[in-house]
């Protein structure tokens, strides 16, 4: 009867331990999940950065585009006005 008891014993601990292991690796698997969200999160947030980075980037070539237009606006208009120029006069010649 005591070697029944002990083998029972024996096979409950085995199914304990069991238990443990795979609690251990769902542990594991959960702290991988978890490490592999964080990895997506910083690299979304990366992608953020980029994507911020292009409107500036696309604000200040829209701006400086603006700012060329309008050098060659401003000097097209000296021009029509006749202010200055090598050989200008002064005078408004479209009036």
């Amino acid at each position: 009867m005591k070697k029944k008891e002990k083998d029972k014993e024996s096979e409950e601990e085995k199914e304990r331990d069991k238990e443990r292991e795979e609690e251990k690796e769902k542990d594991k698997e959960r702290e991988e999940e978890k490490e592999r969200d964080k990895e997506r999160e910083e690299e979304k947030e990366r992608d953020k950065e980029r994507e911020e980075e292009k409107e500036k980037d696309k604000e200040m070539v829209k701006e400086k585009e603006d700012n060329d237009l309008d050098d060659h606006n401003d000097a097209a208009t000296a021009a029509d006005e006749g202010g200055g120029g090598v050989g200008g006069d002064g005078e408004n010649r479209t009036k």
